[in-house]
């Protein structure tokens, strides 16, 4: 096998240069997150648990300044064996018609089953 003159030129100028000839780390895209700010949307989907994914954007939007999507939302989630959902699209009970539906779950919990 051939090797040209220049290949060789700057693989010894690499190795004079960095004393190796190894591959620089830190080729690619940078990460647009630190680890911090991984940890910090991490820690507000354990505070919050009942929050989904629109929820957590618009925490890193607001708290932390970032501009970022679900997809990587749920991505940062899921490299920390968590789960992460998207929102209902239909509104919540509240607390009075939750309390409603159990008075009439015991109203009628000694009412037989008719086929």
């Amino acid at each position: 096998m051939l090797i040209s003159r220049q290949c060789i030129r700057r693989t010894i100028r690499k190795f004079d240069e960095f004393h190796t000839v190894a591959t620089k780390p830190g080729a690619g895209r940078p990460f647009k997150l630190t680890d911090r700010q991984k940890r910090t949307i991490k820690l507000q989907q354990l505070r919050d648990d009942t929050g989904s994914l629109n929820d957590l954007v618009q925490y890193a939007h607001t708290n932390l300044n970032l501009s970022i999507s679900r997809e990587i939302v749920s991505r940062i989630l899921r490299n920390f064996d968590m789960i992460s959902y998207i929102a209902p699209r239909k509104p919540r009970i509240i607390p009075m018609q939750r309390r409603k539906r159990i008075q009439w779950c015991y109203e009628h919990l000694s009412c037989a089953v008719k086929h």
